[in-house]
């Protein structure tokens, strides 16, 4: 969400329609034509970027940089832009290459697979991920909308407010404006928050350094939503309502904000049980699943992928 540069999403699913309890995944990619994965850059043409201040006008003006900048290694590399043109010519080369030959129309997911390379690459990131299907959006926040949309409307109890639950870092409360609350009307349960001291405000994570002292989602932090008697334990976010309708439990794999760190994979095994149990959707943030998938070790993508029934991932990170 904080990047300029154009940028396509996805999301997989068991039926081109969601009708039903689908298994899906969502996606990003680079805007690059010819190929989805990010080009290899050799370490020592990285440079770092002049970091910016701003002066007492509030205009940004470059901050004073160190002698040996040229050594500094910036693994941060951003999109370079092309110009039109060659971005034209890169786009007419990959259709040759791959022998596409008509557009694909918002519409037309009737049309025979063969004749359609948007159903094809879909196909294609399903299979690797070991999903069922798998759907093209133009942004995560809309990718990772559908999904709560889909689940409260197939595992909705149809009482309280629409809710899902998640950690206090996840990309929904910091960095999306509150939009599922404003758009969809959906609640939060933030969970690993300790909701004795303070209701939750992610100013607090946003304005410190608070987020870099947290863990991971734990079980024993999933397992507070449901408290003795069936019932959550936690007052919801925005609005504290304590009578919501949980329907998604979110788990971000690696949860980006505290630097990468990962919830042990037995705990990920107990949290798909528990939701299994609790009727909830097992929903995976995985922007950076591919950083996920190496730090467990998994021989595939889709061994990370399998607890989840959905799945949000990023071509572009």
């Amino acid at each position: 969400s904080h990047h300029s540069h154009p940028r396509e999403e996805m999301t997989l699913a068991t039926t081109p329609t969601f009708a039903g309890a689908g298994v899906f995944v969502c996606f990003a990619l680079a805007n690059r034509h010819a190929d989805c994965f990010p080009r290899q850059i050799p370490y020592h043409s990285r440079r770092a970027r002049k970091s910016r201040v701003t002066d007492s006008a509030d205009r940004m003006v470059p901050a004073a940089t160190p002698t040996d900048e040229e050594d500094v290694i910036d693994l941060q590399l951003h999109t370079r832009r092309e110009a039109p043109c060659a971005a034209l010519l890169s786009l007419s080369a990959f259709c040759k290459e791959r022998g596409i030959e008509s557009f694909d129309v918002y519409g037309d997911f009737n049309c025979p697979t063969s004749e359609s390379y948007l159903s094809q690459f879909e196909q294609d990131v399903a299979a690797h991920f070991g999903k069922e299907d798998a759907v093209f959006c133009i942004s995560g926040g809309m990718a990772q909308s559908i999904v709560l949309l889909i689940n409260d409307a197939t595992r909705s109890k149809n009482t309280g407010s629409p809710a899902f639950a998640c950690h206090p870092t996840s990309h929904l409360l910091l960095h999306e404006n509150s939009g599922y609350n404003e758009l969809m009307k959906f609640e939060s349960i933030v969970l690993g928050w300790d909701h004795h001291e303070s209701s939750y405000d992610p100013n607090i994570i946003l304005e410190t350094s608070a987020c870099f002292r947290m863990g991971p989602l734990r079980l024993d932090d999933v397992e507070a939503l449901v408290g003795k008697e069936g019932e959550s334990r936690i007052l919801s976010h925005p609005s504290r309502k304590p009578d919501v309708n949980v329907s998604t439990l979110i788990l971000e794999l690696p949860h980006r904000e505290i630097g990468g760190k990962l919830t042990p994979w037995d705990e990920v095994l107990e949290m798909s049980n528990f939701c299994s149990k609790h009727n909830l959707a097992f929903h995976c943030d995985g922007a950076r699943i591919f950083e996920a998938s190496a730090g467990y070790g998994h021989a595939s993508l889709a061994e990370t992928a399998k607890p989840f029934d959905s799945v949000y991932i990023s071509f572009y990170k």
